[in-house]
This record gives structure tokens, C-alpha cells and sequence, in this order.
């Protein structure tokens, strides 16, 4: 495994923060990913690359 992505809505701010304390870093945004009682939210699109001194595949 190289990475791991994740997604998070844009305005669950404390989970951003999280996800960005353990490494993970935004690399796009979807807009109107889902709906929930007529409100819209978008998604931040994270990742983070994990070291490949384990991966014998490389």
C-alpha cells in the first residue's frame, strides 16, 4: 500500500485538522457531493503517502 485516501466535507473543521495532524494533506475539492434535507455540502479529497521502504513491488 502507497497511500491512503479519505474524504472529509469542508465544513467538519476539526476533522480536517485531525486528518492534517497525522499527515494527510487536501489535493482537491468535489463540489456538491451529496445532499442532506435540500443543503449541499462539498468534500475535500485527502491523502497521504505512506513510506515505500516496505514495498518490495516498487
Amino acid at each position: 500500500m502507497r497511500r491512503v485516501n479519505l474524504t472529509v466535507v469542508t465544513q467538519q473543521e476539526g476533522a480536517i485538522c485531525l486528518y492534517q495532524s497525522f499527515g494527510f494533506r487536501i489535493y482537491g475539492t468535489e463540489q456538491e457531493t451529496f445532499s442532506k434535507d435540500g443543503q449541499f455540502y462539498d468534500e475535500h479529497l485527502m491523502t497521504l503517502e505512506l513510506e515505500s521502504g516496505n514495498d518490495q513491488n516498487a
